[in-house]
């Protein structure tokens, strides 16, 4: 299971190349997406993202000289969980943190282009809820984990990260994943990140929500014979890989 964030972008402001205690380059910076579509009514609509990108080791070194502001990347990473802070007014704020994997500056041609996807593959940690907007639209939402194993590079110690994503997804597509998915059940998700969502967790403190809006859902797993809405329709066996079994584990 994993999560992959693909974006090209605009640095909003200078970065600062940094060295830890054990002489690794790491550097932190704000990306910001503005992305620009047409809507149904054929007016012009535009909406900025922005995300906390964090580069380690060569990566970063070999990028310090393009991560200045108004500098445009491609930036191919993973999802950590999202930045929460309280203000001084008590209000609860959130950023989402990217992990880079791959940096490459793209030309002024981009400008018009700026985009992101995310691809997400994981279990889900409630069933779907589905509802329908005033004008009967459907829209159903559910949360999902993705799960991340690897080896610590210098202590080779086995380390483990585990992210939550909110995922909300529309129309036809919104009916069929209530119909057929279920808590602890297997999907691959393609879509869009919105904004992070900032809350107020039990204990008072600020948290963070990561938002996607799903374009594509698919089942993973085996095939086997749907139950729900008595079709009769072959549908996708449940996956039995971790999922939350308490819904306090989950952080939204």
């Amino acid at each position: 299971m994993f999560n992959q964030i693909t974006l090209v972008g605009t640095v909003y402001k200078d970065a600062e190349l940094r060295y830890i205690p054990t002489g690794t380059a790491v550097t932190d910076f704000i990306m910001t997406v503005t992305e620009r579509w047409e809507g149904e009514d054929g007016g012009a609509n535009e909406r900025s993202v922005r995300f906390r990108v964090t580069a380690w080791g060569g990566l970063a070194e070999d990028n310090a000289p393009y991560l200045v502001a108004g500098r445009r990347l491609l930036i191919v990473g993973a999802f950590e969980e999202p930045r929460a802070w309280m203000d001084e007014m008590g209000d609860a704020h959130a950023l989402m943190e990217v992990r880079a994997q791959r940096i490459v500056p793209v030309g002024d041609e981009a400008e018009n282009n700026e985009f992101q996807r995310v691809v997400i593959v994981g279990n889900l940690g409630r069933d779907p809820e589905l509802r329908y907007t005033p004008d009967g639209t459907a829209v159903t939402d559910f949360s999902m984990a993705t799960n991340e194993v690897w080896s610590d590079r210098e202590s080779g110690e086995r380390q483990e990260r585990t992210v939550w994503f909110r995922v909300t997804v529309w129309r036809r597509q919104a009916e069929t994943v209530s119909q057929y998915l279920a808590k602890g059940r297997q999907a691959l998700v393609t879509g869009r990140m919105e904004n992070a969502s900032a809350y107020i967790g039990r204990g008072g403190e600020a948290r963070g929500s990561l938002e996607v809006t799903a374009t594509r859902i698919r089942f993973i797993g085996g095939r086997g014979d749907a139950v729900a809405g008595g079709t009769g329709a072959n549908v996708p066996a449940v996956y039995n890989g971790p999922a939350a079994e308490d819904d306090d584990e989950i952080p939204f």
